[in-house]
């Protein structure tokens, strides 16, 4: 056993040994089964953390376009007032916003709602106020 004041040499062929224990790993194996689970957790807590980010960029270009657009366009093109979709994107953005920062509670199929409304207001709801108001107006 090595005395622990020791530093070893460049040619010390002696296996390694905890200064604390006083015990050497049986393996490379033995400490890398506990940094996978570590690296796979700050992998998946990034990309929630991106994907958040982005859900919450698309939920704000949705409400900002549809709190500039007419009122009596959204009852002309036959979908919801633009009172209820201004509250159901804000409602769906606050939901992003809560349940990241609650932890992560914002996971699986709910994940998908609050980017779903928003997506279908931009893809749907838009190009039909678009062409209701004349084309005119801002994007």
């Amino acid at each position: 056993m090595r005395s622990m004041g020791v530093i070893p040499r460049l040619d010390d062929t002696r296996p390694l040994v905890c200064p604390l224990t006083q015990v050497r790993p049986a393996s490379k194996l033995n400490t890398m089964h506990i940094a996978a689970p570590v690296f796979y957790q700050v992998v998946v807590a990034w990309i929630a953390i991106i994907l958040a980010v982005v859900t919450f960029v698309v939920e704000l270009i949705a409400f900002v376009h549809c709190a500039m657009q007419r009122a009596d366009a959204f009852s002309a093109v036959g979908t919801f007032s633009k009172g209820m979709w201004l509250l159901m994107i804000a409602g769906t953005a606050l939901f992003i916003m809560l349940g990241f920062g609650a932890g992560g509670i914002l996971s699986g199929i709910l994940a998908m709602v609050p980017i779903t409304i928003a997506l279908i207001y931009l893809l749907d709801v838009r190009p039909a106020l678009r062409d209701a108001t004349g084309g005119h107006g801002p994007w």
